[in-house]
């Protein structure tokens, strides 16, 4: 199937952008061209489903700092963002979508942690966010420096978080990655953050369209070139999201379900992805 374009639609376009109903008539197209990898998402998203309610009682009555409530709100955040990834790749909206893509590896990473070191995971992943909390606390100080009252205020909640971090280093995500995570993992969470998620001048070439020698235009889009990236690094992440969750639960069926998702995923990208320079878009 192709696009067509009508004379009003440059109008349309220039008026509502990405939101123009014209591309509401494009995406058809988008799944037609793409379907093998719109197919493979959407059944992934059903087996993703089947894992998250076969244990989403898990832990029930204890703790919701616990490893598994914890465990769950991770795996079902990638959940949605896989699923609002499929979305975005139905407009052309890879690069969108591929920043998603990179916020479910992180999550990956986090659910691999706490499979093989639950305790140190969850204490890590508590600093972590006891880390933040000061952080916002200083720079709340720095721009209030008129403001007397709410830095003490401010500092005094500083001075409690200290006691609850009690001198803990969480690590950095890419130590995580590497020494918990897929082999893979952390080279494609950084093929992500330069090539789609970073304010980059290679993430900036999706925003470029050449039109002759050294010359060319900015866009917004669409990116329907790298809907099959997109789609390939969010549902690989989503399967690392599984495979370690179904770990944490027990569940063995799950963790082979998902080890053959892996090796059906390959076969599609080995198939249906030719290899290209992600610094050239659409």
């Amino acid at each position: 199937m192709s696009i067509s374009h009508e004379p009003d639609d440059a109008d349309s376009l220039i008026q509502f952008g990405m939101l123009s109903p014209v591309i509401d008539g494009w995406s058809e197209a988008y799944l037609d061209e793409h379907e093998p990898w719109f197919t493979f998402c959407r059944d992934l998203n059903e087996a993703v489903m089947k894992l998250f309610m076969d244990h989403w009682r898990d832990g029930e009555g204890g703790l919701s700092k616990a490893l598994y409530p914890t465990a769950a709100r991770i795996f079902g955040r990638a959940m949605n963002a896989h699923v609002s990834a499929i979305l975005l790749c139905e407009r052309g909206l890879a690069i969108d979508a591929a920043g998603l893509a990179r916020s479910i590896s992180e999550s990956s990473f986090w659910l691999a942690y706490m499979a093989q070191k639950a305790d140190q995971a969850l204490s890590d992943l508590d600093a972590d966010d006891i880390k933040n909390q000061i952080a916002r606390e200083k720079e709340l100080q720095r721009v209030s420096d008129n403001q007397p009252e709410t830095i003490v205020d401010s500092k005094a909640r500083e001075a409690v978080l200290e006691t609850r971090l009690a001198g803990r280093k969480p690590p950095a995500i890419g130590a995580i990655a590497k020494e918990y995570g897929p082999s893979n993992g952390y080279l494609n969470y950084r093929i992500m953050s330069g090539f789609y998620s970073h304010v980059s001048q290679a993430s900036l070439r999706h925003n470029f369209l050449p039109t002759g020698d050294k010359t060319g235009m900015n866009i917004l889009g669409p990116h329907s070139k790298e809907i099959p990236a997109a789609l390939y690094f969010a549902a690989s992440s989503l399967i690392d999201c599984a495979g370690a969750y179904a770990a944490i639960v027990e569940d063995a069926n799950a963790v082979a379900t998902f080890v053959e998702a892996q090796s059906a995923l390959d076969k599609l990208r080995d198939e249906n992805m030719p290899m290209r320079d992600p610094e050239q878009s659409d």
